[in-house]
């Protein structure tokens, strides 16, 4: 530095002192509500619109008085005090005394549990976050501490709205906004995810601490930071010592971080995710930023200044609308990394830079660019009648002179295109919401304009009223398809003030339901909505109902109310309430009342949960002229399992983790083993349950076990490894060695889930190697790149079995047309094996493609029919079809014609409510088959249509959850009749399993089949589950139709019993 110079900045400095008042600052004093002085911290922020200025941070004694130096008359003061409201003063004199008189502010209490178990998490923290301290940092924000129960209280909350977060060492940081004004006795419960907390420093070019930083995060690794998301509301900044600490990042999430600090450039990290248990630390790196400068220069030589786009893997990141007063431009804030770059020039033909050598700090002079002008290309984007398409978007490509692409997002339909390069190949194509794709190849020699028609989806179109006629303006609609298979329904959520929707698009053109969903009203639905393809049905005005209310009121055992329960109602026939797109929920308040609203009349499964309880479950019947319904919950402390794990010396494991999953309730617990290699899960409910272990790294240690779960008693479940057998052996695919697969042993006749041991195929060698736990018969399914075959093998009690698999290279192709040798599309297929599915519930399944084609692959050798239906057609069965070893049948064809009958009806319970979200199938009177069966799924109304062939009288069965399978024989189809299927609750079986020594036997499954077999009878459990035994040897078989059953036992005897509707028939059976 020049001696001049030096001087220059002493003279500049004292003088700013002569002129500053002496002693220029704030002498302050924090006081509580009462007037009392308080402790607390103060948070100095000078020049706050400055992004690169920092705070200053300090600690009030009790006596509350504190005293800030001030480097600026624009620096704002915040001021916290533990339990009441910060205050942020931003305007204050020097030398003048600022007092600060805080509030008390509003309370919030809360739980915070685990998501996946229920279970409180003592050791989390809570936050809560204030509008003032967005900018001052996530370090603003104020802690709490949860209790033993999980339980939390946050005061000091401010009328103007805050939000709160919730994390622990083992999961991670959710946050939740809160309503202004808050109610009175506001609470929340906070369900975390697993995850882990993070932390680091920021470091400058030199290896210095940067404080103030704030830290970003993107999905994956980008040069450019311009569209990095900040990480937190308020955000996570960097301290004095440049460090910075994340609350807990989810376990299947991976990020990259970079700081973010005004003037430099924030070098992306390696991709981080979380791992259970420990602190990942960062070191996240600062680079002086590179620039690039040009001029661009046509052919007459003179710089011209248009817009430029910097382009980086086809996205604009950084943009600049004119040139310096040099006329050349320079783009500064770059990549510290050599890039392949591109330059769009308006009005010009794009640029390819290559790859530029960007580097830290680094000044990179292209010289004067020479652009060409390019051709302009504007239109508008418009329907059928000439008429705009708002919210339309088009894109253009080219590869020469450069591969580039251009898009634009029009408001109005209209667009404008410039320096599109002249006589080349170009690419166009455009939509907008409600129409099909347009796309067409262009060359062009001179500027042009042009009109775009699209052509439209089939859509519904319509309005939602309340019954006053006033517009709702939330809502969801669905359309879904009547007459066959439907891969997904067109569904939307709507948010539009006037009530309007249009939903598209909807496929296949025919028949279809619409339903309208609502908080608050009852589920529209109307049937036989009938669309074309390419036109727009508009249904006009729906009116929505006022749904039913369920009040009610949870209350612990004691019988104190049970705040922050969580309650679920779901329709009976859905496959779980939890997690149902159909379920209605609410929480309790602090009295422990709650009320749902909105809902149709029918039967509901009700479940509730409480961190401290096991989960509840009812059911619950709305009558139609009943609006209001009570539903009274009293929660219990449920059943145990416990047990022990041995590794394969006898000896315990420690800290092997255990899961015991009830799906059936929703209910999920998990635990640790100690140092004996004992655990105990507690809070469970009476179910069926599944009993799974795992160590560190998630591999399974041992296999999984089915327990029968019993308030107020104890189930005991081991891990042994001692008593396993080793299965190995070789697996090849057509006689060849596999590369490469995977091979599932799932033990015959276990409870769902359980008895399950699967492995991989060991690359290269065709190898593989299993333990099981317990010896029997098992159903192993072995896969292996595409191919697959399942196979049933007997493991004896032995220590080790040596079983080698041979996957057939067997496949069927064919086609499917109507009677006038047009393809079908969506026709489903089916290969049927008698010898492999004696009842026809498995087998191969596929669709046809738009040109009517279908493939069968890797089918085991045997006997084989395959069948064809789709809605409208009679279903076709093939003729036998003998498969041997690497046998390909290439030319199959299969007519369908269309039907000419069928049967219509609805299925509905007891009180004629209608059941849902099941399957109903016909076939020939006296089969019982499911692969002769033509089948329907359920509408939301009950109803269902099934196609079938004119001559001849059906069997009718319904299945569906919860419920008995509902049954009708001997029905004629006619074009005027519709039938009516009553499923009733049914009967139960109930079965008390007994060792030799009387001992009871517990973790059974039962296998029952009806006698003589009915349509669909092998399927009892497809909707309903499988009885298996508990504690107490006793296994119930609930909703059975009434009729004569043969029951057995895996390793027992068999017995026959009679059910009626309502009864419970009793049955004991020997086990060995």
């Amino acid at each position: 530095m020049h001696a001049r110079f030096r001087i220059g900045l002493a003279l500049a400095f004292f003088s700013a002192l002569a002129f500053r008042p002496a002693g220029a600052g704030v002498e302050g004093r924090i006081l509580g509500p009462e007037g009392e002085p308080r402790s607390g911290t103060v948070r100095v922020l000078e020049s706050p619109d400055d992004p690169r200025s920092t705070q200053r941070v300090l600690r009030v004694g009790e006596d509350g008085r504190f005293n800030v130096d001030l480097a600026t008359d624009e620096t704002w003061i915040r001021v916290e005090s533990p339990g009441l409201v910060p205050v942020v003063s931003k305007e204050h004199r020097p030398g003048e005394p600022l007092v600060l008189r805080m509030t008390a502010g509003k309370t919030v209490r809360g739980n915070v549990i685990d998501r996946a178990t229920g279970q409180p998490l003592p050791d989390a923290t809570v936050w809560l976050c204030d509008r003032g301290a967005s900018r001052f940092g996530f370090d603003a924000c104020a802690e709490f501490e949860v209790d033993p129960n999980g339980g939390f209280v946050v005061t000091g909350v401010p009328e103007t709205g805050a939000r709160i977060g919730a994390a622990s060492p083992l999961h991670a940081y959710a946050a939740a906004g809160l309503p202004a004004p808050l109610p009175r006795d506001f609470f929340h419960l906070f369900e975390l995810e697993q995850g882990a907390p993070l932390g680091g420093l920021v470091l400058d070019d030199r290896g210095r601490p940067v404080a103030g930083a704030k830290i970003g995060r993107d999905e994956y690794t980008v040069p450019f930071s311009n569209r990095t998301e900040v990480v937190f509301d308020p955000p996570l900044v960097t301290d004095e010592r440049g460090e910075f600490r994340h609350p807990g990042m989810e376990l299947r999430s991976r990020w990259v971080y970079r700081g973010l600090a005004d003037g430099w450039y924030g070098v992306p990290s390696d991709r981080v995710s979380a791992v259970p248990g420990t602190r990942r630390k960062l070191e996240l790196r600062l680079e002086r930023p590179a620039t690039l400068q040009f001029g661009l220069a046509p052919r007459d030589g003179e710089l011209v200044q248009p817009e430029v786009r910097l382009v980086h893997s086809g996205a604009d990141v950084v943009r600049l609308r004119e040139a310096g007063e040099d006329g050349r431009f320079r783009l500064t804030g770059l990549p510290t990394k050599p890039l392949k770059l591109q330059l769009k020039v308006a009005g010009f033909q794009t640029l390819d830079l290559g790859e530029i050598e960007l580097g830290p700090g680094r000044i990179v002079d292209l010289g004067d660019l020479r652009v060409v002008e390019g051709i302009r290309l504007a239109g508008a984007i418009v329907d059928g009648f000439g008429n705009s398409v708002p919210s339309s978007w088009i894109e253009v490509g080219y590869t020469v002179p450069v591969k580039a692409e251009h898009r634009i997002e029009t408001g109005d339909g209209e667009f404008e295109f410039d320096g599109l390069p002249a006589n080349s190949e170009i690419r166009l194509s455009a939509g907008g919401d409600g129409f099909d794709v347009f796309e067409e190849t262009l060359t062009l020699d001179r500027d042009a304009e042009w009109n775009i028609a699209l052509t439209p989806l089939a859509s519904i179109a319509g309005r939602v009223l309340d019954p006053e006629g006033n517009a709702v303006s939330r809502f969801e609609v669905e359309a879904s398809y009547q007459d066959g298979p439907q891969n997904v329904p067109a569904t939307s959520e709507v948010d539009d003030a006037e009530g309007r929707f249009s939903l598209w698009p909807i496929e296949p053109a025919g028949r279809h339901t619409l339903e309208i969903r609502a908080d608050g009203y009852r589920v529209a639905r109307f049937p036989d909505v009938i669309v074309e393809e390419h036109r727009s049905v508009d249904v006009g005005d729906i009116h929505l109902e006022p749904g039913h209310r369920v009040e009610g009121l949870a209350t612990r055992p004691d019988g104190a109310p049970a705040v922050g329960s969580r309650i679920w109602l779901a329709p009976r026939s859905s496959a779980s309430a939890g997690n149902d797109d159909r379920s209605f929920d609410a929480r309790t308040d602090v009295e422990g009342r709650f009320v749902i609203a909105g809902l149709s009349a029918g039967f509901f499964v009700a479940t509730a949960q409480h961190p401290e309880f096991a989960p509840w479950f009812g059911e619950l019947e709305l009558i139609e002229d009943v609006e209001v319904a009570a539903l009274d919950i009293e929660f219990s402390e449920g059943g145990v399992v416990h047990g022990y794990t041995r590794d394969r010396d006898g000896g315990p494991v420690a800290d092997v983790g255990i899961g015991v999953e009830c799906p059936e309730m929703q209910a999920n617990r998990s635990a640790k083993t100690d140092l004996q290699g004992y655990y105990r899960v507690t809070k469970l409910p009476d179910a069926q349950c599944r009993v799974h272990a795992f160590v560190e790294n998630g591999a399974p240690f041992g296999t999984a076990k089915g327990v029968t779960v019993v308030s107020e008693r104890e189930s005991r479940v081991d891990f042994d490894l001692s008593r396993s057998i080793v299965v190995s052996g070789v697996v090849r695919v057509g006689g060849r060695l596999a590369e490469r697969g995977f091979l599932t042993f799932q033990a015959s006749g276990s409870f769902p889930g359980t008895g399950t041991a699967s492995t991989q195929v060991e690359p290269g060698s065709g190898t593989y190697r299993i333990e099981l736990g317990d010896p029997g018969e098992y159903d192993v399914l072995v896969e292996s790149g595409g191919a697959r075959q399942t196979v049933r093998v007997r493991v004896g009690n032995v220590r080790s079995l040596s079983r080698d698999f041979d996957i057939a290279v067997n496949g069927i192709r064919g086609r499917v047309v109507d009677a006038d040798g047009n393809p079908l599309r969506g026709v489903a297929i089916h290969a049927a094996n008698r010898d492999l599915d004696p009842i026809g519930a498995r087998g191969a399944f596929t669709m046809t493609n738009p040109r009517g084609r279908f493939s069968l692959k890797h089918l085991q050798p045997g006997t084989y029919r395959i069948g064809a239906s789709r809605g409208g057609y009679r279903p076709v069965r093939s003729a036998p079809i003998q498969l041997l070893a690497d046998t390909q049948i290439d030319d199959l064809e299969l007519v369908l014609e269309e039907s000419a009958a069928q049967i219509r009806g609805r299925l509905v319970g007891p009180r004629g409510a209608p059941l849902s979200q099941g399957i109903v199938v016909a076939a020939p009177a006296g089969t019982y088959r499911l692969d002769l069966a033509a089948q329907s799924g359920l509408q939301e109304d009950g109803s269902f249509v099934l196609d079938v062939p004119p001559e001849g009288s059906f069997d009718v069965t319904a299945l569906t959850r919860g419920w008995a399978p509902a049954r009708l024989t001997g029905v004629v189809p006619s074009a005027d009749t519709e039938i009516t299927l009553h499923a009733g609750f049914g009967g139960s079986i109930a079965v008390t399993l007994v060792a030799p020594d009387g001992a009871p036997v517990e973790g059974r499954a039962l296998e029952i089949h009806a006698e003589p077999r009915w349509l669909a009878s092998d399927t009892l459990f497809m909707f309903n589950p499988a009885p298996v035994s508990g504690p107490d040897g006793l296994a119930v078989a609930r909703n059975l139709p009434e009729g004569s059953y043969r029951v057995s036992v895996a390793g027992g005897g068999s017995g026959m019993v009679d059910v009626v509707e309502g009864g419970v028939s009793e049955l004991r059976l020997n086990v060995e």
